[in-house]
């Protein structure tokens, strides 16, 4: 998928890939991925962020465009140039026309007997941003290292990610807290 770009006073046509584009400020304030083994055996995925719309986007529209949730998890490669890369280990759809809303645009939540194995997704809209809540209580997690994953929101043809470090407890996974404001930040 490419994108058409035009610089004015050049005329001149760019081909840039879609994902060099940023359209959703996404980040992740709560993240608690349950993997196989420990004391419930359940794999899940809970997740907690925002989003803002950022001004080169074309709108948002949850009721008439596929929602996508990405995770990704961080696999060092000393090889790479950039000492890794993001591995895809989760991803959930929600397809067009399945989340609807109550009070006219300012919460979306799935409809009853939606497609997607998600058991909860609201998107409600905050001052100058949108929350959002997602559960999945039946997702498959690979055991891997999730020390740092990133977080992908599509929603049509808008997007954004944001990178998170976790730390792990047994079988589950928590997104660090970040330091205090002002708190230095210990070198690794």
């Amino acid at each position: 998928m490419r994108r058409l770009v035009y610089a004015a006073p050049a005329l001149v046509l760019l081909l840039l890939p879609a994902t060099a584009f940023a359209s959703l400020g996404v980040e992740s304030t709560f993240i608690r991925l349950l993997t196989a083994g420990g004391p419930t055996g359940n794999e899940r995925i809970l997740w907690s962020g925002k989003f803002t719309i950022l001004p080169d986007t074309n709108g948002i529209s949850p009721r008439t465009e596929d929602l996508v949730f990405t995770l990704e998890s961080f696999e060092p490669d000393p090889a790479s140039p950039d000492g890794g890369a993001f591995v895809q280990q989760y991803s959930a759809l929600v397809p067009a026309g399945e989340l609807t809303s109550a009070d006219g645009g300012l919460t979306w939540s799935l409809v009853p007997d939606a497609t997607t194995t998600l058991e909860t997704l609201d998107v409600t809209a905050v001052p100058g941003a949108f929350m959002v809540d997602l559960l999945d209580r039946h997702a498959s997690l690979p055991e891997v290292d999730y020390d740092t994953v990133r977080v992908t929101l599509a929603i049509g043809d808008d997007s954004g990610s944001a990178v998170s470090a976790m730390f792990t407890e047994g079988n589950q996974w928590l997104i660090a807290p970040a330091p205090a404001a002002g708190a230095p930040i210990p070198p690794e």
